[in-house]
């Protein structure tokens, strides 16, 4: 039931795919319901305001994270820390980002 196993549960009114049977059923009763999030700045909608939030936050929002070790900079600062630890795994992460 996990999307590391593959199985998906598919929306029988849209594209969406669901890892779970719970998320499905979020899903169609946001439909049903018309209740969703819509961003202020484009088309984008979500049916969670935490998703709505995550993409604000990485799509509008712009660069806040740069790393202190090279020229990459991160709208979010898990990314930050992914690219820190995927690239710069043998350096000093702490002040890891700058403001």
């Amino acid at each position: 039931q996990y999307k590391h196993e593959g199985v998906k549960y598919p929306c029988n009114q849209c594209d969406y795919k669901a890892t779970t049977q719970g998320n499905l059923n979020r899903h169609m009763e946001a439909k049903d319901t018309g209740l969703g999030y819509q961003c202020s700045k484009c088309d984008y909608k979500a049916t969670l305001k935490a998703h709505l939030n995550y993409h604000v936050a990485n799509q509008h929002n712009g660069v806040r994270y740069p790393c202190n070790q090279c020229d990459y900079k991160a709208t979010m600062e898990h990314h930050l820390k992914r690219h820190q630890q995927s690239k710069h795994s043998n350096h000093d992460l702490t002040n890891n980002h700058k403001n």
